[in-house]
């Protein structure tokens, strides 16, 4: 699975914006305080380098670990916090008093993102301010240390009960780390100092109870819910009625092996939910595309199927990546040995002759190898197959 398959448009111009808004933000600081050229044409770089290491990352995670976060709420996310701290970290130079926003604004961005992309856009935004601001190592010393502490409260500061005391925290820090700043910068604590660190501190406090909140509010709105799986399942569900129109026949057959797949999970006391939706989303691999399996993965998280039912379908038959969960090696053994059945001995009535032909189905398949890395038994393999057999010539 490729990332620009995994990405919709959409999200393509999502992550273009948030490398925009730095290179904008960069700009209007660079002509604010008139800093040499150089320092705008070292941030302009910085900013492309960093985004293209984001998208590496993004691509690992989305296309080879497969993680269990939508990539498009991910996404989402990514441009509406990081262009709200931005904008208002940007806007608060501006102010009669310079007030340093990032630390609010880190814990704001922390909260909603997985915080490796939260700090690292934040500690990238401080990067550019630093540069295009102050000549000052202190500045930029300063702005990091915001970051840390800011994503250190992160998630204390979504939750409604903790909203008072993380702001109260944060002014404190806050203040704190502005005296130092300005300390450092000075060489003496003034009154100037002592004072710019409260303003500083309370502007902190006040963004945190004021926008958390109502960010929180809105998140809890439009969050992208996958599906369930008993929705997954429902006949007007879109995928599965994408199932139907390919073939009567076959979505009939894929109810049998769901069915199936959810009586012998709950023999084995796995998650018979998971093994009935993903046996009955498991034929969506046997496609005529290019790569099958990658195919399916893509119409699967396209639809919303829940993450574990996508990880089972990208493992089809162990060909693009090993089985590597209970749940995995029973539908895949239960689908090959239905479907070798209907396929192959569509016919045969007698209940011997099916007997042998799911023992040598089964033989078969643990022979290949396909379930070295599973961690289904011998034990559990064997209940499994006495449970098909008994299912099958039961009919």
């Amino acid at each position: 699975m490729r990332l620009h398959e995994v990405l919709s448009g959409t999200d393509k111009f999502k992550l273009f914006f948030v490398e925009l808004f730095t290179i904008i933000s960069a700009g209007v600081l660079y002509i604010k305080y008139e800093n040499g050229i150089d320092r705008l044409i070292l941030g302009f770089f910085l900013t492309i380098l960093f985004f293209l290491v984001l998208l590496f990352r993004i691509n690992y995670e989305y296309t080879i670990e497969e993680s269990q976060h939508h990539i498009h709420e991910d996404v989402d996310k990514m441009l509406k916090t990081y262009g709200l701290a931005i904008v208002i970290t940007t806007a608060g130079y501006f102010l009669p008093v310079p007030v340093h926003f990032l630390l609010s604004m880190t814990a704001l961005v922390c909260a909603f993102l997985p915080l490796q992309y939260g700090l690292s856009l934040t500690l990238m935004m401080a990067i550019s301010i630093g540069i295009n601001v102050q000549s000052t190592n202190f500045e930029l010393v300063f702005l990091v240390f915001s970051c840390l502490v800011g994503a250190m409260f992160s998630k204390m500061a979504i939750q409604r009960r903790y909203f008072f005391y993380v702001a109260m925290m944060l002014m404190a820090v806050s203040s704190c780390s502005a005296m130092i700043l300005s300390y450092a910068v000075n060489g003496q604590l003034e009154t100037r100092g002592l004072a710019y660190g409260f303003v500083e501190g309370i502007a902190n406090a006040v963004m945190i109870l004021a926008v958390i909140p109502f960010c929180v509010e809105k998140e809890q709105e439009q969050t992208i819910i996958f599906s369930s799986y008993a929705e997954a399942m429902e006949e007007d569900f879109p995928l599965s009625l994408f199932m139907q129109s390919i073939s009567e026949e076959r979505y009939e057959r894929n109810l049998i092996v769901a069915k199936s797949c959810r009586k012998c999970a709950q023999i084995l006391q796995l998650n018979s939910d998971l093994c009935c939706c993903a046996g009955f989303y498991y034929d969506l691999c046997n496609n005529d595309e290019e790569d099958p399996v990658e195919y399916a993965s893509i119409l699967a998280r396209q639809n919303f199927l829940p993450m574990d039912v996508v990880h089972i379908l990208s493992q089809y038959n162990g060909l693009n990546r090993d089985i590597d969960t209970k749940e995995g090696a029973l539908v895949d053994l239960i689908h090959e040995s239905m479907y070798e059945l209907w396929n192959k001995h569509a016919d045969e009535k007698n209940s011997f002759e099916k007997e042998v032909v799911i023992h040598t189905m089964f033989n078969d398949l643990s022979r290949s190898g396909r379930y070295d890395h599973s961690g289904l038994s011998m034990n559990e393999f064997l209940i499994l197959r006495e449970n098909l057999i008994r299912e099958v010539t039961s009919e």
